[in-house]
């Protein structure tokens, strides 16, 4: 969980103290938002946490799962992207 007291810091610590943020992520297993003129603006997390992250939202892709679809492209078994999303927008009126 993020710690507002210490995981939101300026771009300029990122900067001038690099190796104290990456310790700080590794240590603490939290990300740290980076801020630019007070507004967040970079995250910086650890590698992974950030795979969790992507698999927890079902957005991780398998080594496996690119070449099945490198293969089945080849061997056109795919559809145009146009053609897909003409119809995914006409069934749902875009």
């Amino acid at each position: 969980m993020l710690n507002i007291t210490t995981d939101i810091q300026p771009l300029s610590k990122l900067i001038q103290h690099p190796d104290d943020v990456v310790a700080q992520v590794k240590r603490t297993g939290n990300p740290v938002v980076l801020t630019v003129d007070g507004k967040a603006d970079v995250v910086v997390m650890d590698a992974a946490a950030y795979e969790a992250l992507q698999k927890d939202q079902g957005l991780e892709i398998s080594g496996e799962d690119l070449q099945r679809a490198i293969d089945e492209g080849d061997a056109g078994l795919g559809r145009p992207a146009r053609e897909v999303l003409t119809e995914i927008f006409a069934k749902h009126g875009l």
